[in-house]
């Protein structure tokens, strides 16, 4: 894996630390958040290549992230423009998952899910 810089948006600290450790055990630069409001801080003031996303966070939903990632009027959009989104939830609910594609996330992993099966996804986008 290329250096990457990912963000990591997800509540589960267990899961957050070792996504996290795998990562950066393979040379991306990953910053992580436990919540919205803290993860659209980093947003809005770094770039980043990578965002996984939960769905659900204790301050807020994901898919308005994704919303905000999208809308070129928003400052998360102008400083991350080219920056890909997966979608990292243990609530998979079709609607959801279907809502979070047509917004533009480049795929969407059912938790529990192996550790290879997110470096291939990582993989296939960096290429």
């Amino acid at each position: 894996m290329k250096p990457i810089n990912i963000l990591i948006i997800d509540d589960e600290e267990g899961f957050l630390n070792a996504i996290e450790h795998f990562l950066t055990k393979h040379g991306a630069n990953v910053v992580t958040a436990k919540t919205a409001k803290e993860g659209i801080a980093y947003l809005q003031k770094n770039k980043f290549d990578l965002l996984l996303l939960d769905l659900v966070l204790p301050d807020g939903y994901g898919i308005k992230i994704l919303q905000q990632t999208k809308d070129p009027d928003q400052m998360i959009a102008q400083v991350n423009k080219n920056m890909k989104t997966i979608i990292l939830t243990a609530n998979a609910n079709t609607e959801v998952v279907l809502e979070a594609m047509q917004l533009g996330a480049f795929d969407c992993l059912a938790k529990p899910f192996e550790i290879k099966l997110l470096e291939e996804k990582i993989n296939s986008i960096f290429k």
